[in-house]
């Protein structure tokens, strides 16, 4: 009788230790993840869900002392994933097809950004600029156009950015005031409405600093700081453009 009360509990304890392994819980979802480089690069990261079933999205901010991002329990299938760079990082112009399965990680590696050649805030907006400089010593100067917008019956909307320096020595404070030889210009345009409107340091109340902080003439890169106030042509400091948070770093020729 002994052997057969403990054969009864051993059959139980296996039983029971069967049923608790069947009872662990499955993962059913999975996760996507990588880092933008560098650090702080990107400001969003975003993750379209196209299916199967109905389109989800989804967005994670990259840590700002690493651009670690992550994803997580997101539902098996395909997405679609996108970066938004801070506006001192040109925009890579690509969108990631990424398959997510369930219980694993898709690691998506490092992208890499690289910085605009001019970037700065005008009247507290952020603003950035494709472009290159013409240096000879002692003059610089470049000139950078963006579109802003395209409107059905009025062509594109352009912002323009000029930067002259005409007494650059090397690294160094250079200051823009009330002269067309040294100035910082910024102009608004419509190719469809043939409007433009100009603002300039060169003006009366206007002024400008530059901050050339590296020159290097083996690579041909320049590279500071500015900051202004422009203003338009009639002088109106009411009507001026504050320039805050100006940063360069271009190639020359």
């Amino acid at each position: 009788m002994r052997n057969i009360i403990v054969g009864l509990l051993l059959i139980c304890f296996v039983v029971n230790a069967c049923h608790k392994e069947d009872d662990t819980p499955q993962p059913t979802t999975g996760s996507i993840s990588g880092m933008v480089a560098p650090a702080g690069a990107a400001d969003l990261v975003v993750a379209e869900y196209v299916g199967p079933g109905e389109p989800k999205n989804y967005s994670v901010v990259p840590d700002a002392n690493t651009g670690v991002f992550k994803f997580s329990n997101l539902t098996p299938g395909t997405y679609y994933l996108a970066f938004a760079p801070n506006i001192k990082y040109r925009r890579r112009y690509e969108i990631l097809e990424v398959i997510v399965a369930t219980g694993k990680d898709t690691d998506m590696g490092v992208r890499t950004f690289t910085l605009n050649p001019i970037s700065c805030k005008i009247n507290g907006t952020s603003r950035a600029w494709e472009t290159n400089a013409n240096y000879s010593s002692p003059n610089f100067s470049t000139s950078g156009r963006s579109l802003i917008g395209k409107f059905q019956d009025n062509g594109s909307y352009y912002l323009t950015l000029s930067i002259t320096l005409d007494a650059v020595t090397g690294p160094g404070t250079y200051v823009c005031k009330e002269t067309s030889a040294s100035s910082i210009t910024y102009s608004m345009s419509s190719s469809g409405l043939m409007i433009s409107r100009k603002w300039s340091s060169a003006n009366a109340g206007g002024n400008a600093t530059v901050v050339i902080t590296a020159i290097d003439p083996v690579a041909k890169t320049i590279s500071g700081s500015f900051t202004g106030t422009l203003t338009p042509s009639t002088g109106t400091t009411a009507d001026s453009q504050v320039i805050t948070d100006g940063d360069f770093i271009m190639n020359y020729q």
